[in-house]
């Protein structure tokens, strides 16, 4: 077959996608009339979620299509009785859900998202419902077509964007915005009906016994060599860092480490995409895979889950967290399906679709339960600092920090969802952001461990600071009865070898020598003769330590607050701290003025 006779192939298996799916082309296409619509507009005039909900109205047609080849094929009133039921719900939920936020918000995406994974779940799991098509088959040739659409959606937006910036630079000026409409049509009206054109009509596959259904549902080569001989040895080395982290951290870190978290989830989901594909390619590889896997996963996610309940308690319950222990829980149960209960691991995908659809659906959705439990977790915490009286809030600027940003972090979630309106005792002119913080609460809603009236012997460890003399106001040196006045800059960085620096000096006839040592643990002054016999050493790291203590803001101090003496039998050594940078213990800064006073 030639190139033209496969580009009309092709051309032909898009048509009859349109005729399979009339009602999810009509949402896509109107999809892309209100992007190409929204293209020419001002921003002020922008409204994504109609956008939205034609795109989910599309999936769910889908969706409709799917159940109807399986269990309706050739009752025609049942299929359009399946389309209403998905405009329905479109309907509805663009009513409740969307229509309400008119711009861009993380509870629409949240919410969206999770009934896009269930309804594309759906497509793929309908058609294997009491068939002998098996799920791991089903979703291997959505995957497989998912990435070819993408593929082909690609191709065509950089050639076309070629052509007509070709056109526009060589013929005639184009308007800028004909590059979006471009990439609108490619992305929202070909790329999924190309992606609906790859799944075949299963129930039409009359065993999947000819060589066109056999390429529909074949495995590419690429696709079970990155599975078998790239994919599964990185996630063996995957887990195995899981392991060597997870156990030995058993005792304490593990259960507090929320960095651990988006990694799990991401490896979930990976590896159970890993294991549906595997089961559709038969070597050594996939076969060890397929029996291990699922067992080391469950021991993972056991833990995981046990982790996330106990931050829950610490820290209260929001939606990510909920997704993270309903994903949890997910992944236990098909662990132990695949682990233990193969012939029953087709009821996995039907238990993500039932999960998802929970976590969008009120009252018990992820949403609610994180405001309320937010809401919850903020009260229990007024109330325990005596803060909260009849269902008033009263300031209290003895707050712990702990407490004070756990209630600020509440604050700060249920501003960002939009969910202070719902707390009855917050007064009604009351903003996160508003001067009106501290006066409702007594306290910043930056809370700072310097907030807690600190003093100059109070023990802070700050990543940067920086201190000076105070030149507001004259500064007056002595030099009368010393005998020689020196400027002494010094710097150390943990990145640079760092080396003593040594300067010269003559008092009289006589020849001196000053060391300055800098180190990350060592910072001194050694005064020696000419003949490098010491005179005075004195160790300034208490600067550096406990003993003399930064703020986390630029501070002026006074001469008496910046001045240091050592002395003995020799030499009386007086510092003035001209000014000091420090950050943390990677590097520090500064210079001094040194006063020698020579004893007879």
């Amino acid at each position: 077959m030639n190139f033209m006779e496969k580009t009309f192939s092709r051309l032909s298996v898009l048509n009859r996608s349109i005729l399979r799916y009339p009602v999810s082309f009509l949402f896509f296409l109107l999809s892309t009339i209100f992007i190409i619509r929204m293209n020419h507009l001002n921003f002020s005039e922008l409204n994504q979620n109609p956008i939205l909900a034609c795109a989910i109205g599309g999936l769910l047609a889908a969706v409709s299509q799917s159940f109807y080849e399986r269990f309706f094929s050739g009752k025609p009133f049942i299929r359009i009785g399946l389309y209403i039921i998905s405009i329905i719900v479109t309907t509805i939920y663009y009513i409740f859900f969307l229509r309400s936020y008119p711009y861009y918000s993380a509870i629409v995406a949240i919410r969206s998202s999770a009934l896009v994974a269930a309804a594309l779940t759906a497509y793929v799991w309908a058609p294997t419902l009491k068939s002998t098509v098996p799920f791991d088959l089903a979703f291997t040739v959505a995957f497989k077509a998912f990435f070819t659409s993408f593929l082909y959606s690609i191709v065509l937006v950089i050639g076309s964007f070629a052509i007509v910036g070709t056109y526009g630079f060589l013929i005639s000026e184009v308007n800028f915005e004909i590059f979006a409409d471009l990439a609108a049509i490619i992305f929202a009206l070909f790329a999924p009906m190309c992606f609906l054109s790859y799944i075949p009509n299963y129930h039409l596959v009359n065993g999947l016994e000819s060589d066109k259904d056999q390429t529909f549902l074949s495995i590419p080569k690429l696709l079970s060599f990155l599975i078998s001989y790239m994919i599964i040895p990185l996630l063996t080395a995957y887990t195995l860092i899981l392991v060597l982290y997870i156990v030995p951290n058993l005792a304490g870190e593990f259960w507090f480490d929320n960095l651990l978290e988006p990694l799990l989830i991401s490896y979930a989901i990976i590896g159970f995409i890993t294991l549906f594909i595997s089961h559709t390619i038969d070597n050594n590889s996939t076969h060890y895979f397929k029996l291990i896997f699922p067992k080391v996963l469950l021991i993972i996610v056991i833990f995981q889950t046990a982790a996330s309940l106990i931050k829950v308690q610490q820290l209260g319950l929001t939606h990510g967290r909920y997704y993270v222990i309903l994903f949890g829980v997910f992944s236990i149960i098909s662990s132990i399906l695949y682990s233990f209960s193969k012939s029953k691991r087709h009821y996995v995908p039907a238990l993500f679709i039932i999960l998802t659809t929970l976590s969008i659906v009120p009252p018990v959705d992820a949403m609610t339960f994180g405001i309320n439990a937010q809401i919850s977790k903020l009260k229990s915490l007024l109330e325990k600092n005596n803060m909260l009286e009849d269902n008033r809030i009263i300031s209290n600027a003895e707050v712990s920090l702990e407490d004070r940003e756990i209630i600020v972090g509440s604050l700060q979630y249920l501003y960002d969802y939009d969910a202070l309106d719902r707390i009855e005792w917050l007064p009604n002119n009351f903003e996160f952001y508003g001067e009106n913080f501290e006066t409702v609460f007594g306290f910043d809603q930056y809370p700072s461990e310097y907030d807690a009236d600190p003093t100059i012997d109070e023990v802070y460890d700050p990543a940067y600071t920086s201190l000076q003399l105070d030149k507001n106001r004259p500064v007056s040196l002595n030099t009368i009865d010393n005998d020689q006045l020196l400027i002494v800059p010094f710097s150390y960085d943990q990145y640079v070898q760092p080396s003593a620096q040594e300067t010269s000096f003559q008092i009289e006839s006589d020849e001196y020598n000053l060391v300055v040592t800098s180190e990350e643990d060592a910072f001194e002054l050694n005064l020696n003769t000419s003949d490098n016999e010491t005179m005075l050493n004195f160790d300034l790291s208490f600067l550096l330590e406990d003993e003399f203590e930064f703020y986390d803001t630029i501070q002026d101090l006074s001469v008496s607050e910046l001045t240091f003496s050592e002395e003995n039998d020799l030499v009386t050594l007086t510092v003035i701290l001209d000014n000091l940078e420090h950050l943390d213990n990677e590097s520090y800064s500064g210079s001094l003025y040194l006063l020698v006073n020579l004893k007879d």
